[in-house]
C-alpha cells in the first residue's frame, strides 16, 4: 500500500467538505456498491478475510438481493475506480444512505463497521446520524486504496451494515444531503483530488430484501441468497 503523507491527509479531509468537486462519473467510472453477505462469527473478519476483496469478488459478482427475516452483511465497496483520476487509488468517500427508517418495518441497520483506516464523520439527516436512514458520511483512508480485483480495477471497501429486514425494503446509496454546501456525491483520490459521481441509479446500488436489488456493475438480477444464521458479537 501506498501511504499519503500527513499534510495531503488534512488537506483531503478538509477537500472532501468543501472544495469544488472535479467533474467525473460516466459509467464506465467509479461505482458505489453493496454486496450482500452471510453474517460472520468472527467480528475481526468483517474487514479482513470476510470482505468481497479478500474473497477476490468482482462487482459484477456482488449480491444484491436478500430475504426477509434474516440477518446479513452488507458491504459498501468502492468498485471499478481504475481510471485516470484514481490511478494512485482512492482515498476518500462521501455519500449517504437511505431505507425505511421505522424501527421494526423494512430494512433496520442494527450495526456499522467501518472498514476505512482514515476518519470517519457521519453528520445528520432527517432520521438521524449514519447509518441511520437520511444520514450521510465522509470517510478517509490513511493508506491508499489500490487493490485490483481483476479485470475491475482498483475496488476499496468502506465498511459494512449489519441489517435485518423485517419486510420487503430497499437500502439505497444516495447522495450526502446533510454537507453544507449541498448535496454531495464524491470520491477522493490520493493526490487530495475530488471526482463527482453522478446521482444517478446508473452509478449507485442498492440492496433488495424481499424484492430486486440493482447492482451498478451490470449483474443480471438473481433469485435471493439465503444461509442459516450465525450469531456475531456486536
Amino acid at each position: 500500500m501506498k501511504h499519503t503523507q500527513p499534510t495531503l491527509y488534512v488537506g483531503l479531509v478538509f477537500a472532501l467538505f468543501g472544495a469544488q468537486p472535479v467533474l467525473g462519473g460516466i459509467n464506465s467510472g467509479p461505482k458505489v456498491a453493496l454486496h450482500v453477505s452471510a453474517m460472520t462469527s468472527k467480528d475481526a473478519t468483517v474487514c479482513s478475510s470476510w470482505n468481497p476483496n479478500a474473497l477476490n469478488i468482482p462487482c459484477s459478482g456482488y449480491s444484491v438481493s436478500g430475504v426477509v427475516r434474516q440477518d446479513y452483511l452488507v458491504y459498501l465497496v468502492v468498485a471499478q475506480a481504475d481510471t485516470p483520476s484514481f490511478a494512485g487509488g482512492v482515498a476518500g468517500i462521501t455519500a449517504g444512505i437511505e431505507y425505511d427508517g421505522r424501527q421494526g418495518h423494512g430494512v433496520d441497520v442494527l450495526h456499522w463497521t467501518v472498514c476505512a483506516d482514515g476518519l470517519d464523520n457521519p453528520n445528520s439527516g432527517p432520521g438521524g446520524e449514519w447509518p441511520a436512514s437520511g444520514g450521510g458520511d465522509v470517510i478517509t483512508w490513511l493508506n491508499c486504496q489500490e487493490s485490483r480485483i481483476g479485470e475491475d480495477g482498483i475496488h476499496a471497501v468502506v465498511g459494512a451494515f449489519t441489517v435485518y429486514a423485517y419486510s420487503a425494503d430497499h437500502l439505497r446509496i444516495t447522495p450526502n444531503r446533510n454537507m453544507q454546501v449541498g448535496p454531495q456525491l464524491l470520491l477522493a483520490n490520493c493526490f487530495a483530488q475530488e471526482v463527482a459521481l453522478r446521482d444517478s441509479t446508473l452509478d449507485l446500488a442498492n440492496a433488495g430484501f424481499g424484492t430486486t436489488g440493482f447492482n451498478p456493475c451490470g449483474v443480471t438480477p438473481v433469485a435471493p441468497i439465503t444461509w442459516g444464521r450465525l450469531k456475531t458479537k456486536y
